[in-house]
């Protein structure tokens, strides 16, 4: 067993009347790589703003590397989201996109640009990718990733 990264503990959410999620929990260990998975208007989405800190859960904690961030603001917990359609930059590229939090926190552009190549697993070729048509911005990467420190915690892959 590894460290936890992400933790979500019975997190439940109510809009009105209606519950978007119920006692729902998960545990993310360090370098594990996690989908939500489920028809529309299942929680996926409420469950990303609850990690990110846009929503608060009505019941149930949410854990990074061990510290409880329910009450900590979206800019002070140091993840990044990016929305599946509507809220991309559609003249930028992919990794112009994902690179877009570090750019507003002042990041020299060395570091955004090996950041996201990090992330990404790609190298210099990010610079050639065209801006995003529409199908292109239908099906981006979806990262979810902790930007301080990450590359410092990665762990090489046990055989």
């Amino acid at each position: 067993m590894g460290t936890v990264s992400l933790g979500l503990e019975r997190i439940t959410k109510r809009f009105g009347s209606v519950t978007a999620v119920q006692d729902f929990s998960l545990k993310v260990e360090e370098g594990e790589f996690v989908s939500l998975l489920g028809p529309s208007g299942c929680g996926k989405t409420t469950i990303l703003r609850c990690i990110a800190g846009f929503e608060r859960p009505d019941t149930g904690q949410v854990y990074l590397y061990g510290q409880v961030v329910n009450d900590v603001p979206p800019e002070r917990r140091d993840v990044g989201m990016v929305f599946q359609a509507y809220a991309l930059f559609p003249n930028m590229t992919v990794g112009q996109n994902i690179a877009f939090p570090l750019m507003i926190k002042g990041s020299p552009k060395v570091e955004q640009r090996q950041r996201v190549a990090e992330l990404l697993h790609l190298s210099l070729h990010l610079r050639r990718l065209r801006p995003l048509c529409h199908r292109r911005r239908l099906r981006p990467p979806f990262p979810l990733a902790r930007w301080k420190n990450w590359r410092r915690r990665q762990k090489p892959r046990e055989a």
